[in-house]
């Protein structure tokens, strides 16, 4: 059976595709406008960027007319048809979580999960499209060979049922992996999906201990995948002393922060290795710059293009120390980074101060962000001095298995 094509038009070429668990697709990144014979002829869909939307012109008319761009329905169409030898169905509200999850739960050799990006399915603007759906899941074939389906961050109970339609004997977890208070989540819909599913077989959980516990829902940190990430292990790490890594988006106040971190680390003989991406209003490349200068190396480097996630861990295992920050709140779950450098064998800097009530938590593995009464960076002496004492830290192997996708896979019977 012939493969259609799944062509992803940006300007950024270097942007990371969608490939894990679209196997039945060809997925390519193009930064070239095709012609008006690809468009009609050829067995290609696109999932068009903002960035590329508007030099389209016509063609973006002729996309539409002849049903080739990729959509939120098309995503539907998928998830209906549902012809694939994988058991296990990943639901993601955005592409750009793909190749995360998708180096956790799949691998090259092994393709469990089918991954289907339902675009912001709490959105009111949707709720005709998710009413056909659910009228239409009553009378479509049942589906009975999938075992799991995890849909990530939805609240939508059309949604669901037609979820529950589709696949009736399907184990349905609904996995939060941003804060309910963050603003992200709908809290009177997030409210009504708990009182529905007390009644289902339907399994709703948090990446954050702090939900879990005022909601009443199970609790499973963000996770990685050992076995995925142990083909990045590198264990020659940079000039065999203590390095720094970050890599993230900053604005003036993370900036500052970061700044304040360089300064204190380099006088305790720390390398630094920073890749930022700076906000739009950011005008300190002149100050970076010169903190470049007077280093006398490039600790940090300005990002104009996306870095995948390969790439990312690559960078990571290169260093002994990563810089963790919260997102919204100080007693939110813990990012990606965390478990990444539990499993990598990395020490972390963070300013989650829950942190240091873990099992995991020691002052020669982690070291706590401070701040003074002015609001400016500190460490406490001496935690500095044992954090920076030796190169690695001594996690455990509970440790590394709270934190890995195999040990989530089994306790969701997906193994």
């Amino acid at each position: 059976m012939n493969k259609s094509n799944l062509i992803i038009l940006t300007k950024n070429k270097n942007i990371s595709t969608i490939q894990y668990g679209y196997e039945d697709f060809n997925i390519n990144v193009s930064d070239k406008i095709p012609s008006c014979s690809e468009i009609i002829l050829n067995k290609n869909f696109y999932l068009i960027k903002k960035d590329i939307k508007t030099i389209l012109g016509y063609k973006l008319f002729l996309i539409n007319f002849f049903r080739k761009r990729w959509s939120l329905l098309s995503e539907f169409k998928r998830l209906f048809i549902s012809n694939t030898k994988s058991p296990y169905k990943f639901i993601l509200p955005t592409a750009d979580l793909n190749p995360v999850y998708g180096l956790q739960l799949n691998s090259e050799k092994k393709e469990l999960f089918k991954f289907h990006t339902i675009r912001i399915v709490n959105q009111e603007s949707l709720k005709i499209s998710l009413i056909f759906f659910y009228i239409l899941s009553f009378i479509k074939r049942k589906n009975y060979s999938i075992k799991t389906i995890i849909c990530i961050n939805t609240t939508n109970l059309i949604f669901i049922k037609t979820i529950q339609n589709l696949f009736p004997k399907s184990k349905i977890y609904i996995r939060f992996y941003d804060s309910l208070n963050s603003g992200y989540i709908n809290i009177n819909a997030f409210n009504k999906l708990l009182l529905y599913v007390s009644n289902t077989n339907i399994s709703v959980e948090t990446y954050s201990l702090t939900d879990s516990i005022k909601y009443k829902i199970n609790y499973y940190p963000n996770t990685a995948s050992i076995s995925n990430l142990s083909k990045f292990q590198n264990k020659s790490l940079l000039n065999n002393k203590n390095s720094v890594f970050f890599l993230g988006s900053v604005n003036s106040e993370r900036l500052k922060s970061l700044i304040q971190i360089i300064k204190i680390l380099t006088k305790n003989n720390v390398k630094i290795c920073f890749y930022l991406f700076l906000d739009k209003n950011n005008d300190n490349i002149i100050k970076l710059n010169q903190i470049n200068s007077n280093l006398g190396y490039q600790a940090i480097t300005i990002l104009k293009k996306y870095i995948n996630y390969n790439e990312y861990i690559k960078l990571l295992s290169q260093y002994n120390i990563i810089i963790d920050f919260y997102r919204f709140n100080s007693d939110e779950g813990y990012s990606f980074r965390i478990p990444e450098a539990i499993i990598l064998n990395k020490k972390i800097i963070t300013n989650r101060q829950i942190i240091k009530y873990e099992s995991f938590y020691k002052p020669q593995n982690i070291l706590l962000i401070e701040k003074d009464q002015n609001g400016n960076i500190t460490f406490e002496k001496d935690n500095l001095q044992i954090f920076l004492s030796t190169l690695l830290p001594d996690y455990t192997q509970n440790d590394v298995d709270l934190f890995s996708s195999e040990q989530y896979l089994i306790t969701h019977n997906m193994n």
